[in-house]
């Protein structure tokens, strides 16, 4: 069964970077699509288990180091307060990931 919905999440992951990816070949559209890439990204990173042989986990990692130092405007305070920490102190990072994972669970 979790074997199950690893692969759901992994090819969901999958499926929404391509079509990401395909939107970012569009003008008109490109700022959105890198809004939802960032948005992809840090989601895969904060509710998966550090694995540096899943290249999703790879991808979102290096996606967000190339953010560094320029947080976008539009994320919230919360979220400009977790890039930091994700940038210069991983392991307070690491630990929040968790507790957010936990109350995910209790929902």
């Amino acid at each position: 069964m979790a074997t199950r919905s690893i692969q759901n999440r992994d090819d969901a992951f999958d499926m929404m970077d391509d079509m990401i990816q395909n939107l970012m070949s569009i003008p008109e559209v490109r700022d959105f699509a890198q809004k939802q890439q960032r948005i992809l990204y840090i989601s895969y990173y904060v509710r998966n288990q550090s694995d540096e042989k899943d290249p999703r986990f790879v991808k979102s990692e290096k996606a967000l180091l190339k953010l560094k130092p320029h947080i976008p405007k539009e994320y919230s305070w919360k979220q400009k307060v977790m890039l930091l920490l994700f940038w210069y102190c991983r392991k307070l990072f690491d630990f929040f990931s968790v507790q957010f994972k936990r109350r995910q669970e209790i929902k």
